[in-house]
């Protein structure tokens, strides 16, 4: 094994873990526009209050907004933040993807159903409180999600570890394995 230092440790923290970070929540910011106008309007409409084509229905409103926010972050992701990883198939990515969207989707509206059913919250102002909330808990299993089982590729299982070694410093740099 050869020594990488410090400065090599966190070049790879920052090319694994921050870097992705960064652009995941680039387009999870996005998201959050795509996904809270599609909710105002299929909520509300274009043009006020009970207009909306899911006025009578917050929570399939808010799901349906996640779905309209996921295809562009499906595609975000997989083009830009994920690009170095290889693929492991796209009926499996995603499979994966929509599982795990799903999941974050009912984060979200479970927060959007606890605000209005148990803490009798209405109206567009609470509504989006309680979405951007369930969206932040959602943006975070899905960053680990995604991670750890959906852009890994065959070559890349171990979720964005370190290799063996570099916690202490040390690091397998390509090319210098003993043959």
């Amino acid at each position: 094994m050869t020594r990488i230092g410090i400065t090599g440790w966190a070049r790879y923290w920052w090319d694994r873990i921050l870097g992705e970070a960064t652009k995941f929540g680039i387009i999870g910011f996005a998201g959050l526009f795509i996904d809270n106008g599609a909710f105002a309007f299929f909520r509300y409409g274009w043009f006020g209050p009970a207009n909306g084509p899911l006025y009578e229905h917050p929570k399939l409103a808010s799901f349906a907004a996640t779905a309209v926010a996921t295809l562009v972050s499906w595609m975000a992701n997989r083009h830009w933040t994920y690009r170095d990883r290889p693929r492991s198939g796209i009926v499996r990515e995603g499979v994966l993807f929509a599982l795990f969207n799903v999941v974050g989707a009912l984060i979200t509206m479970a927060c959007v159903a606890f605000a209005i059913d148990v803490l009798g919250l209405h109206g567009l102002g609470w509504e989006s409180v309680a979405r951007n909330i369930g969206i932040v808990l959602g943006t975070v299993f899905r960053f680990w999600s995604y991670r750890t089982f959906v852009f890994v590729g065959d070559a890349d299982r171990s979720g964005g570890a370190p290799p063996a070694g570099a916690a202490a410093g040390y690091a397998r740099v390509p090319g210098t394995e003993p043959e």
